[in-house]
């Protein structure tokens, strides 16, 4: 020991180390994956090429101008690249010949059914789609949230067509009297109109 007094007790340590910003832990909103994330496009671009949607939207808040952005170009930043470019994609190619038809039409001679498979397809497709644009709308107000619980659901049952539990989703073609679908909880009813 040297002959220097201890001035510990009269003078705390100072911690002075700069704080870092911790960046969020990134996680796929569906499997969980944690690592680098794709951008999942909410809407696809096949469907905005097929409706020929081109330009800006502008987003204001009252007076205020929030953003400006390409029309449909959303992009949500948390779906890892398995599941961007596999199941999700691969919904987006079993969707596409269903939802085309009904979008741009079909003759007038030729009334356009959807049997059971392709309502559950489409519906699937629908509530991810929605869940998606939720989030990425909603995220950061109050109450801006979804069940992750349907996320989840959504990614374990990938390749069931199926709808989450507790969703549903009506089909129905303006202008055709007769049956509209009710698909919820992946079962499916006709109902009469």
């Amino acid at each position: 020991m040297s002959g220097k007094p201890d001035v510990s007790d009269q003078y705390p340590a100072i911690d002075c180390s700069v704080a870092r910003r911790r960046r969020p832990i990134k996680q796929c909103i569906f499997c969980g994956y944690v690592g680098k994330l794709s951008n999942e496009h909410v809407i696809a671009k096949w469907l905005r090429k097929t409706l020929q949607i081109r330009g800006d939207v502008h987003e204001y808040r009252g007076d205020e101008h929030v953003s400006k952005l390409e029309a449909l170009a959303i992009i949500l930043p948390e779906v890892c690249k398995d599941c961007n470019n596999g199941w999700t994609n691969r919904l987006e190619e079993r969707v596409r010949p269903i939802l085309e038809p009904v979008l741009l039409g079909t003759p007038r001679d030729r009334l356009y059914a959807l049997d059971l498979p392709h309502q559950a397809t489409l519906a699937t497709w629908a509530v991810k789609t929605s869940l998606l644009l939720t989030l990425r709308k909603y995220r950061r107000d109050a109450n801006g949230w979804i069940p992750k619980g349907n996320l989840k659901w959504l990614y374990e049952h990938r390749d069931s067509d199926l709808p989450p539990p507790g969703t549903r989703v009506w089909v129905w073609q303006p202008g055709c009297r007769g049956q509209a679908a009710l698909i919820c909880s992946g079962r499916m009813r006709q109902r009469s109109r």
